[in-house]
């Protein structure tokens, strides 16, 4: 759809909606039976048996590192105070949904205020500046954003259901890993594999081009894309030093996140050249012929070793896995055909889907553009 939008008014948020922030209720007052949604900062929190709104809102994080975040309530909820809530004076001048796209689309980094404590107060917040076509336009942009989302979120559950296939075949096939009903041999990680890190590149030794640099921040693109846009590189001097003291990782090698979310799991390629942050990330090396990387790496999925990961966070205040840790982390080895069964089977899966992820990628760039284009 194309639109004249030199025809749109530009207009103050707080001329044409009321913006508050709500009575907050303690969280020693959730109640996990009961009825109504509760919203804090970065969506539900939990639940309630009173509700203090009844129709849907539009909710801007206004407090803490998630300043900004766009989260739309459900009718009949609890809406805590630190979210804020961006409600339309009049029904026949702002359509719900194009408001929701609208606020969405303001780069909320100039009224951010406080360094220790972030925060998007009101009277920022009013001064904010949107656009605003007719009532019929609005009802159309928002159809078309809302299509495309739509296709969006379809693409993500088709991702989300195959995952789940994936951990069924795994039940079936070997059972719970943590009762073992089926009776597979019992092994430590650091039995069947060298467990290590990778060798501190100081920033000294970083460069702006080269060989990429991973630090623990860039793995969750890295394991759901196969690579990342890091700006940090090593020099290809630096890296073939490495390589020559087998510094660096080879084929079917699996790096294992080690802070913050732990036990994300990346096996290496053929083709990977790249180096990685030592500490952050642990390196397993040197697997047992009688493992596959493959099914070791979906074992880091598996409720035994989530189980194992928690276990080892018993009264730590920071989420971390030391090497020794993960070399007492217990696995079932069932016989590598059957894993060379399960392996093969969940290949076919992650074919499937690579094809959706590019789908989703093309469908979440369609999505940018026409952002772009309504609102900027």
């Amino acid at each position: 759809m194309r639109v004249d939008k030199s025809k749109w008014q530009k207009i103050f948020l707080g001329e044409v909606c009321n913006l508050y922030q709500p009575k907050t209720i303690a969280t020693s007052c959730l109640d996990s039976n009961g009825k109504y949604l509760v919203y804090g900062a970065n969506g539900v929190i939990g639940k309630y048996n009173e509700y203090n709104h009844k129709f849907p809102e539009v909710l801007i994080t206004c407090r803490g590192a998630t300043c900004g975040t766009i989260n739309i309530s459900k009718p009949f909820s609890w809406i805590n105070g630190n979210a804020m809530v961006v409600h339309p004076k009049e029904e026949n001048l702002l359509d719900f949904a194009f408001l929701g796209k609208a606020v969405s689309a303001i780069d909320y980094s100039k009224v951010i205020t406080g360094a220790a404590q972030p925060q998007i107060t009101r009277a920022n917040l009013q001064k904010v500046q949107i656009v605003i076509p007719t009532l019929v336009e609005q009802q159309t942009i928002a159809s078309e954003l809302d299509a495309v989302q739509e296709m969006i979120d379809g693409y993500k559950t088709q991702i989300t259901d195959l995952d789940a296939l994936a951990q069924s075949i795994f039940l079936d096939m070997f059972g719970d890993p943590v009762t073992n009903p089926k009776g597979w041999e019992i092994m430590k990680i650091g039995e069947i594999s060298e467990v290590t890190s990778s060798k501190r590149i100081y920033q000294s030794e970083q460069t702006k081009s080269g060989i990429p640099f991973y630090k623990i921040s860039d793995f969750p693109n890295l394991i759901e894309y196969g690579y990342s846009d890091t700006g940090i590189f090593i020099s290809q001097a630096k890296y073939e030093e490495l390589k020559s003291k087998k510094l660096v990782p080879n084929e079917s090698d699996l790096l294992i996140t080690s802070r913050g979310t732990l036990g994300l799991c990346y096996i290496v390629k053929d083709e990977d050249c790249f180096y990685f942050q030592d500490g952050m990330i642990t390196w397993l090396k040197n697997l047992k012929s009688t493992v596959l990387s493959a099914f070791l790496g979906f074992m880091f999925q598996s409720s035994l070793f989530k189980n194992q990961i928690e276990k080892a966070q018993n009264g730590s205040t920071i989420a971390y896995l030391s090497i020794a840790m993960i070399r007492k982390f217990d696995m079932i080895v069932p016989p590598i055909k059957l894993q060379q069964h399960f392996v093969s089977q969940v290949e076919a899966i992650e074919k499937q889907k690579e094809l959706i992820r590019d789908q989703l990628a093309e469908t979440e760039t369609l999505m940018a553009e026409r952002m772009q284009y309504y609102f900027s």
